[in-house]
């Protein structure tokens, strides 16, 4: 009997110690890497290995449409522009609206199929629009990484299309990096107007533009961002929702299946909108404190208001816990200038400060005699 209860429990300890080091007998991981960010703050409300660097596929032709919106913008290129597809760009693969060599459309129509449909031979051929070359255009995407900070991210390619050679695109991101350049990209309306578009006509209506983002027929306050597959990368998406006065981003990374990328994205969006609050506590220019004294100054009073907004993005069950305390400076003295610092306001929740805010004069105020000021203050 003991013999068989030995036996037992040495059989017991030899399989789990097979299992734990080969990864067929792990439990499977539901994705790599996964965050939740608020859009306006860039408050982190979740974050799973967000930092892990991993190839983001098609998820890089985000940084290509923010490029090319902030061109726009700075009216260095129209949407009217009219970009001819290279021979190179017709070559390309991957998913396409299929370029003919010479077919000329505008920048519109371009960005309309790299963003709807994720087309790769469009990526191209609008990054040799503007830069003369895919080699100079990425010299732009790795620079404006850097002016974001996105310290995980080196760009290689500008559709995130993998190389034949080895099946992987040599693009490095990480799910925090795509949260911040998803951030700086739901800016742009109209790139969200694309990305929350189900279907669109291309090349006159002969070819149909189908969203890879396959939430938008269930998920109404998701409008955008952008999907992203290979088979090394696995199945990843970026994706932003708006709920009231909120816009959330998710990105998850690197899921094993194209379904599970978005049920994880719909669980991760939902936790957010469900648990957390956007809450603005006072706005640039609010009046703080009114008939702020003023010693010998040509005004007896002013007002106090606040320099800049306080916008907080809280878990719904603190928002009663949060409490302003306004301070203002003792005996201002004119001159006063507009602008002056005359006082602050502190955003407290568990006796922690979590904002603040300086209280600023509303308007300039001189200063005059003392003799004027005792007979203002004392005779008349």
């Amino acid at each position: 009997m003991k013999n068989t209860i030995t036996k037992s429990v040495i059989l017991v300890f030899l399989l789990l110690s097979f299992c734990s080091l080969n990864p067929v007998y792990s439990a499977p991981r539901k994705y790599k890497s996964a965050i939740l960010m608020e859009a306006e703050t860039g408050k982190i409300l979740f974050g799973r290995s967000m930092h892990r660097k991993l190839p983001p596929a098609s998820m890089v032709k985000m940084m290509l449409a923010l490029i090319v919106m902030e061109k726009v913008k700075r009216c260095e290129v129209s949407l009217n522009d009219k970009v001819k597809a290279s021979r190179h760009a017709s070559m390309i693969g991957g998913s396409q609206v299929y370029l003919r060599e010479g077919e000329v459309f505008t920048l519109r129509d371009m960005m309309k199929a790299i963003m709807i449909k994720s087309a790769c031979d469009g990526a191209v051929a609008v990054s040799e629009h503007i830069s003369g070359s895919t080699r100079k255009f990425l010299i732009l995407m790795n620079k404006r990484a850097s002016e974001l900070k996105m310290n995980d991210t080196i760009f290689k390619t500008t559709s995130g299309l993998p190389k034949v050679q080895n099946g992987h695109s040599g693009d490095m991101s990480s799910a925090y990096d795509m949260a911040i350049l998803a951030r700086e990209l739901v800016k742009y309306p109209t790139v969200l107007e694309w990305t929350n578009t189900k279907t669109d006509t291309f090349r006159n209506g002969k070819f149909i533009l189908t969203n890879t983002n396959k939430l938008l027929k269930t998920f109404p306050e998701l409008d955008g961002l952008k999907t992203g597959y290979y088979r090394r990368a696995g199945w990843s998406f970026t994706a932003t929702a708006k709920k009231d006065n909120m816009r959330l981003i998710s990105v998850v990374m690197g899921c094993p299946t194209k379904k599970l990328r978005f049920d994880k994205t719909r669980e991760i969006l939902d936790m957010g909108f469900k648990n957390y609050t956007k809450v603005c506590l006072v706005k640039k220019g609010d009046v703080v404190f009114e008939n702020v004294p003023i010693i010998m100054g040509d005004r007896r009073y002013i007002n106090g208001i606040s320099n800049k907004d306080i916008t907080l993005v809280i878990r719904k069950i603190d928002k009663k816990k949060i409490v302003k305390q306004k301070i203002l400076f003792d005996r201002i003295q004119a001159p006063v200038e507009k602008g002056r610092r005359i006082g602050c306001m502190l955003i407290k929740m568990d006796k922690m400060t979590m904002a603040e805010a300086s209280i600023i004069a509303n308007e300039k105020v001189n200063q005059i005699s003392r003799f004027r000021w005792f007979l203002r203050e004392y005779v008349y």
